[in-house]
């Protein structure tokens, strides 16, 4: 509960790097697609130097405003969990930067490999969280963020000193400005069911949440991760022959797999997650919003909603997505409230609702946006 409840905040520091590093993902990719590789450079090494200038801002704002939250600091637990958020926090900015520098085949590959790590070191670090329960967890949390940015830091693919260009930080944020906001609302209105609980339950209630919130997230890596591998693909596709009916095949494909697997997934958790949570006997009551978030599994997809509408900047169906799950989302909180006396039964079923009709509408948003281009 106060680890969720202090990873709460972290979304809202991300809005300093105002959609730059957004920008770059999109810009770079689509300007090597081009041939246009002296702009691409320009793009990487204003990106890096905004990403550092970040961070800097984040070691002087954060921990002020943190420590001013509402939290019971006279706690170890509290310091521990701060000192982890705070590192994250400033180290995630020049993370995104590196992340977003592999754009070509070969630099895919070296990038798949650090993912394929990651997801080693994650599955090893689960014997800390058994080990030392609470405490391990948040420095498996700690390694997880420390492995990741000295891989991509050692293999990152353009050795260059970050500087700032100001026509080529216009060119980012009047691409990654918009696709920042976005993010960044998407991101709060997910948090929303966090914030529920945080002002209407205890901390109990948010250390049975985490459990959920930890399935959901792994399995979102799914189609993340293959979205992440094919979204500067798309951008230097388009770039290079602009062709938008291989785009939204690609998509469509992904969308199917995802679901394929998604639906495996959920299977396995709820048939083998009472005995699996033995090992954890502090979360043994939440089982039950287990085995209910594994319906809301099937529809994690619709994470994917966002990303064709980015790579042919289409502002106007990004907002329409965004309004749409907000108002889904409070919705749901909203009405189930009423009439139901459980508050972590209430945001389970919320996240259940919100991603059924979410996924439905990503595959109908998928589907007409890259129509209507196509005709144009």
């Amino acid at each position: 509960g106060i680890w969720v409840a202090l990873v709460t905040f972290e979304v809202y520091f991300t809005f300093i790097r105002l959609g730059i590093p957004n920008g770059m993902n999109r810009e770079l990719p689509y300007a090597l697609g081009t041939g246009n590789k002296d702009k691409a450079m320009q793009y990487a090494s204003t990106t890096m130097a905004y990403s550092i200038f970040c961070a800097l801002i984040v070691v002087v704002i954060a921990p002020v405003f943190m420590l001013y939250a509402n939290f019971n600091f006279s706690s170890i637990n509290y310091w521990i969990v701060f000192a982890v958020v705070l590192f994250r926090m400033v180290t995630e900015p020049y993370s995104t930067y590196l992340s977003g520098t592999f754009r070509t085949n070969d630099n895919f590959d070296k990038l798949s490999k650090i993912q394929y790590i990651q997801s080693l070191i994650r599955l090893g670090l689960i014997l800390l969280v058994v080990l030392f329960h609470f405490k391990g967890y948040v420095l498996m949390q700690f390694i997880i963020a420390s492995t990741n940015l000295i891989q991509l830091h050692i293999v990152r693919p353009f050795h260059i000193k970050p500087k700032f260009i100001w026509e080529a930080f216009k060119d980012l944020l009047k691409v990654g400005f918009p696709i920042f906001i976005i993010s960044y609302l998407i991101g709060a209105i997910e948090s929303l069911p966090r914030l529920f609980l945080i002002r209407n339950a205890t901390s109990f209630e948010m250390g049975l949440l985490s459990p959920v919130l930890l399935l959901l997230s792994a399995v979102a890596v799914i189609p993340m991760t293959i979205t992440n591998y094919l979204y500067p693909k798309f951008s230097f596709s388009l770039g290079k022959d602009n062709n938008i009916s291989l785009l939204r095949k690609k998509m469509m494909y992904i969308y199917g797999i995802s679901f394929i697997i998604s639906i495996g997934i959920s299977l396995i958790v709820y048939l083998f997650i009472d005995s699996l949570i033995g090992l954890f006997p502090k979360y043994i009551n939440s089982v039950q919003y287990i085995k209910l978030a594994c319906i809301a599994v099937l529809f994690i997809s619709y994470k994917l909603g966002t990303t064709l509408p980015i790579v042919l900047k289409k502002w106007k169906w990004l907002w329409i997505y965004t309004i749409t799950y907000a108002i889904i989302q409070i919705g749901s909180i909203y009405v189930l409230n009423k009439y139901m006396e459980d508050k972590l039964e209430v945001v389970v079923f919320s996240m259940i609702f919100s991603s059924l009709i979410l996924f439905i509408f990503s595959i109908i948003l998928t589907l007409n946006i890259s129509n209507k281009v196509n005709n144009e």
